[in-house]
């Protein structure tokens, strides 16, 4: 399983990497199917937000 620090919110995706939100639900949605990503729910401050964990072992197993 991802360490915690692997792991990141829509927003914090979207504010760092500048892709339009409507795109990166399409790239999250895909790497998901993919299985390069995991996605999990996380509580803060009561509110509950989707976390997107990138899986190491296959994306390190991913032929070019």
């Amino acid at each position: 399983m991802s360490k915690p620090y692997d792991c990141l919110s829509f927003w914090e995706i979207q504010s760092l990497t500048g892709i339009n939100p409507n795109e990166l639900k399409v790239l999250l949605s895909y790497l998901a199917k993919e299985g390069l990503i995991r996605r999990h729910w996380r509580r803060i401050m009561g509110k509950r937000e989707r976390i997107y964990c990138l899986d190491k072992e296959k994306v390190l197993n991913v032929k070019s």
